[in-house]
């Protein structure tokens, strides 16, 4: 067991350790220790109140942020270094499952304290003075088997979120779940409605950024055993999630949601086919306010880039003009995350894209070999319709009727003026 704590931690320790407490780490830290796995973010723990805490921090010199004055929780900065200290506590919540607390209790007694977490391996604390495992639940020994086992029966009945964390860490640990675990969270299943939005994003995005090709069925298995689209998005309630033609684990990290994103609604669609009105319609049935409340922004970068993916579903693609034009005017961070999750289809329009550029059609309006000024001054053309020509010449040249050369755009645009007046 080596915890290979930073001099700042130490000294931190100390300090407490002079104003008369004890400082502990918890969680997550703790556990990948014992797992001889990387571990990253520490959370610490301590009886001192954020008052008291802040006053230590500030006696070293150091930043702190205070998160939550609730639920007692201050960020502490010793130079390139953070933690999280929370107050001991003891948790009341309200029956719907909603995670936050609805009442909160600043205590001295880290049993209590410890009497508020989700599985015995992630409440586990580790004494910096004594250098000392502290486990009241047998948290070691359900590490050493490899499972997930809940503090007591009321995990899930007060916080919904703990049943998406319950899967988060039996993909990601690859743990097993402990059967009256397993039993209490599908009997707690529909606590999982009162979660916020932005829980479920987090939690998702954490989920789908550590699935590869090993624990990926897991994670799918889960989601279904626990209902969680029936709960979360209504609009998606029998939806059975599969991956047919990409994997999205295969995408970049940063881009793994997205790519998740895509397989909800290529599942939604069974993988088949859609109009851009179906598709948009989807889009905001599983991610607007009924869904994820995903941002409009968000929202629309999922639209763009379904509406090209599709066609990677359809044995031999024949690309559209449309089609092409979509491809070549998203921004290349989509067009990369294409790349990435489906090749073929990419690799089809950027052929594509090459031929039209090297015969000097345009992709967009932009690329008309003539602008607004000379419409309205060479041509003779009013402003009302120059819009209309313009969206018009652009069509012309798309079809290949004309040519992108200034000259032959403006005796086109003067015949269509002709016919508008």
């Amino acid at each position: 067991m080596d915890f290979s704590l930073s001099q700042n931690l130490k000294k931190f320790s100390s300090a407490c350790q002079s104003s008369g407490g004890k400082l502990f780490i918890v969680g997550g830290y703790v556990r990948n220790v014992l797992l001889s796995i990387p571990a990253y973010d520490i959370d610490i723990c301590s009886s001192f109140s954020t008052e008291k805490i802040i006053e230590i921090v500030e006696t070293l010199g150091w930043n702190h942020k205070l998160i939550s004055k609730k639920l007692g929780t201050v960020k502490i900065i010793a130079g390139s270094e953070s933690y999280e200290h929370t107050t001991f506590r003891k948790d009341t919540y309200a029956n719907d499952g909603g995670h936050s607390p609805e009442h909160v209790e600043f205590i001295n007694d880290i049993k209590c304290d410890a009497l508020r977490r989700d599985f015995t391996a992630n409440a586990i604390y580790y004494d910096i003075k004594e250098n000392k495992i502290i486990d009241f639940f047998g948290g070691v020994k359900d590490i050493k088997k490899r499972q997930l086992k809940i503090i007591n029966n009321d995990v899930f009945k007060v916080d919904g979120l703990r049943i998406l964390r319950l899967i988060r860490f039996a993909t990601t640990l690859e743990f097993t779940i402990n059967k009256k675990t397993l039993s209490s969270a599908i009997k707690n299943r529909h606590q999982l409605k009162d979660i916020s939005k932005e829980r479920v994003v987090d939690e998702f995005e954490k989920m789908t950024i550590a699935c590869n090709h090993a624990n990926t069925k897991t994670f799918l298995q889960l989601l279904k055993k626990f209902e969680c689209f029936k709960y979360i998005i209504p609009a998606t309630a029998n939806l059975q999630i599969h991956l047919k033609h990409f994997k999205f684990y295969d995408a970049p990290c940063e881009s793994r949601y997205t790519a998740f994103c895509m397989t909800v609604l290529a599942s939604y669609f069974d993988y088949q086919l859609n109009t851009k009105d179906q598709i948009i319609f989807a889009c905001h049935k599983i991610f607007g306010n009924d869904g994820l409340s995903l941002s409009n922004r968000q929202i629309a970068d999922i639209f763009s880039t379904y509406i090209i993916l599709q066609y990677s579903f359809v044995k031999n693609p024949t690309p559209s003009l449309e089609l092409i034009c979509d491809y070549f005017n998203t921004s290349e961070e989509i067009k990369n995350f294409l790349r990435g999750i489906s090749p073929s289809i990419t690799t089809l329009l950027d052929n594509e894209v090459d031929i039209y550029k090297a015969k000097n059609i345009p992709l967009n309006e932009s690329q008309l070999d003539i602008t607004n000024i000379e419409l309205l001054i060479r041509a003779n053309i009013e402003n009302k319709y120059v819009s209309k020509i313009k969206q018009i010449l652009f069509n012309l040249c798309l079809e290949e009727k004309i040519i992108n050369e200034k000259t032959v755009l403006l005796e086109t645009a003067e015949i269509l003026a002709k016919n508008m007046n």
